[in-house]
């Protein structure tokens, strides 16, 4: 399957675990590589290049960042609760006593960042490992992956959204919303959708407006738990202040916008900063 058609059937897949679309993935990654040290820079090519060895479509890291996406189309399973965290949140009441389950998200990148600096791992396990971490970074910066909301209608939560419908033409739920950014990676489709050198163009953008220096110190925060607790910030703040089943404000898609453009690339600059620390040569 050439990278076009791959990559816009990725567009028309929505679910649970698709955080950001692949056009997200990708451009985070793009961010990241951009940053990364000649030393790690070159383990990530060496590694992307054993990845590519076994899964020939995936030919470089920005676009292995979208490989963990794939697995569940293939009916793998065994790793979807490593995508999100359900951190309980309810306007009306206290939550009662909720129990994560223990391999979700946050569990899943301190584990890939131990598997990469564990020298008995072999180079394609440490492959593997290195797109799980490129996406699943990503997904620590998708506020409704790092949320689930309850209320009268959703006793059991709403999934992150996925239940939680809208009114737009192109997501018919919250959790879809955020993963095209309010609109922000539909509007850039005819781009991003076709070629790495969308992406690479969109990343440029991106760091234009957000460059590293604006999120001053946060991009040297490496620590998963505090990523996820700003995103369930921004989803108790502002991405639940919406109404079941109504059409978002103009000014409600400005700001999912703005939130998503910045939180896409404080999430480049912290894969980037997080692989030079703990990625070893060879």
């Amino acid at each position: 399957m050439g990278l076009r058609r791959y990559l816009l059937l990725l567009l028309l897949i929505s679910n649970r675990l698709f955080a950001w679309g692949v056009s997200g993935h990708l451009i985070i990654a793009e961010i990241a590589y951009q940053h990364l040290n000649k030393q790690t820079r070159a383990e990530v090519d060496r590694l992307s290049a054993v990845f590519q060895q076994a899964y020939p479509q995936f030919k470089n890291f920005a676009e292995a960042a979208s490989w963990a996406d794939t697995l569940r189309n293939k009916g793998v399973t065994t790793f979807n609760h490593w995508h999100f965290i359900d951190r309980p949140l309810r306007y009306t009441q206290p939550v009662k006593q909720h129990h994560y389950v223990k391999h979700n998200l946050v569990w899943a990148i301190l584990h890939s960042e131990q598997t990469l600096q564990n020298q008995q791992v072999t180079s394609l396990g440490k492959a593997e490992f290195l797109m799980f971490l490129a996406h699943f970074v990503g997904d620590a910066h998708q506020p409704l992956h790092c949320v689930n909301f309850y209320s009268q209608r959703f006793p059991q939560g709403d999934r992150g959204g996925n239940l939680f419908l809208i009114k737009t033409s192109w997501a018919k739920n919250l959790h879809q919303y955020w993963d095209q950014g309010g609109d922000f990676f539909w509007r850039y489709r005819k781009t991003n959708a076709v070629s790495m050198l969308g992406i690479k163009q969109l990343a440029t953008k991106i760091q234009s407006d957000y460059p590293e220096s604006y999120f001053a110190h946060k991009p040297k925060d490496l620590d998963p738990n505090d990523w996820v607790n700003e995103s369930y910030h921004i989803a108790k703040t502002f991405a639940y202040h919406i109404s079941y089943n109504s059409k978002p404000s103009a000014d409600y898609q400005r700001q999912t916008q703005i939130i998503s453009e910045q939180r896409i690339a404080l999430a480049g600059y912290r894969l980037a900063n997080l692989l030079n620390q703990i990625l070893p040569a060879g």
